[in-house]
């Protein structure tokens, strides 16, 4: 009777070793305050970063004073009209910006939703395992079966001393288990308080956003119609293409200061031919293809004095078509919010009309790179972006040299 009584023991003693050693370690190592790294910081986020920046930029007074003025040929009351337009232009970028803001936050808190309840299952099944480890060492070791019921039930707070042959490994085995099962139900409380945070937070945030998208297209509505007003009347017909003139010779004039206060560094060289700004469908890369080929083209006054533009989709990504330098990202008038890249020593990129800016005067960017969201700034009536070329201080239609090819 000895022998299969020592090894039954044994057999016990494996068990307990192998949970106290294995299991218990996996179990416990679910650390109570994981959970609290699933909210990323909304501050580390260098989209929201760039968007914050260009938010500053719009609300600044001594840039506003700079982007209102206006050549005073042009009349006191065709300056005023510019002014209101310029104004109107520059209120619906900042809530374009709050609301690509409140997105970026949105999606953020989203992730961490994710992330949380990404948790909470890790923590069931935690528990789960730690409840199977104590049903399996009472299926072994009948004698415990009942001190481990009140612990099975959730009754952590039991103090039942074992007795038996192993009382010193069980009772040290039972303590594990207590502490590992209140640990996890603690990590699991929590993590059910933040995933309840989060749901009043998410359901801040849609209302904040639903509000600030009202915003966004009144002040659309009302550019729309301080556009329309610089577009009326008898002197707009000479007074609209000189000021888009002198839009044109700003941003040269921008381009250059940019060049002379950034390093003499050029990055990359511009193909022969190169891949869209922007993704479109094969319906509209057709389209733009065939129109890029024809010798005539039926184009606005706007576009002739400011440059080729592309309709697009609003907010779509707009990625840069080769490696280059930025030289500029700031809010021109008439072009709206720009992005200029130099290639090379010769050949920049402009890229205007846009709803926001990711990279800054100074940054290397590659080919394919997103350096921008597409958007109706300026004197777009419509979502568009304006793509030029600019060599020695002429601007150039890049359409016949863009590859419109599906990729």
């Amino acid at each position: 009777m000895s022998k299969p009584r020592t090894w039954h023991g044994l057999c016990i003693r494996s068990i307990a070793a192998f949970i106290s050693i294995v299991l218990l370690p996996l179990c416990t190592g679910f650390a109570v305050g994981d959970w609290q790294n699933a909210d990323s910081d909304f501050e580390q986020n260098p989209v929201r970063e760039h968007l914050e920046n260009c938010l500053k930029s719009y609300i600044s007074a001594a840039k506003r004073a700079e982007i209102l003025e206006c050549p005073g040929a042009l009349g006191a009351s065709f300056s005023k009209k510019w002014a209101e337009f310029i104004k109107s232009d520059l209120i619906s970028l900042e809530h374009q910006t709050k609301y690509l803001i409140l997105s970026v936050d949105l999606q953020t808190k989203n992730r961490g939703m994710d992330e949380i309840i990404t948790l909470l299952a890790e923590t069931r099944s935690r528990i789960e395992t730690l409840r199977w480890i104590a049903f399996r060492f009472a299926s072994r070791c009948p004698a415990r079966a009942a001190h481990l019921t009140s612990l099975l039930k959730g009754d952590l707070s039991s103090r039942e001393s074992p007795k038996g042959e192993f009382r010193c490994l069980t009772r040290s085995l039972l303590t594990n288990l207590s502490k590992s099962l209140a640990e996890a139900h603690l990590t699991q409380g929590q993590l059910r308080a933040r995933q309840q945070d989060a749901l009043s937070s998410l359901a801040q945030m849609r209302s904040d956003l639903a509000a600030e998208k009202e915003q966004l297209d009144e002040a659309l509505s009302s550019k729309e119609r301080a556009l329309a007003c610089l577009n009326s009347g008898p002197d707009a017909e000479k007074a609209v293409p000189a000021v888009l003139s002198h839009c044109r010779k700003r941003l040269l004039t921008a381009i250059r200061d940019g060049e002379a206060a950034g390093t003499r560094r050029t990055y990359g060289k511009l193909p022969r031919r190169f891949p869209p700004p922007v993704s479109a469908d094969v319906a509209l890369r057709a389209a733009m293809a065939k129109s890029a080929t024809s010798t005539t083209h039926d184009v606005s006054s706007a576009e002739c004095n400011l440059g080729p533009t592309l309709s697009v989709a609003p907010r779509s990504s707009v990625c840069s078509v080769a490696e280059g330098g930025v030289v500029l990202s700031e809010y021109i008038p008439g072009f709206g919010l720009t992005i200029v890249l130099r290639h090379g020593q010769r050949d920049a990129a402009v890229f205007s009309h846009l709803a926001a800016s990711f990279v800054w005067p100074g940054d290397r960017v590659k080919s394919g790179q997103q350096i921008g969201l597409s958007g109706e700034s300026g004197v777009a009536e419509r979502p568009s972006l304006l793509f030029a070329l600019v060599k020695e201080g002429k601007f150039r239609d890049p359409r016949p040299r863009i590859d419109w090819r599906e990729p």
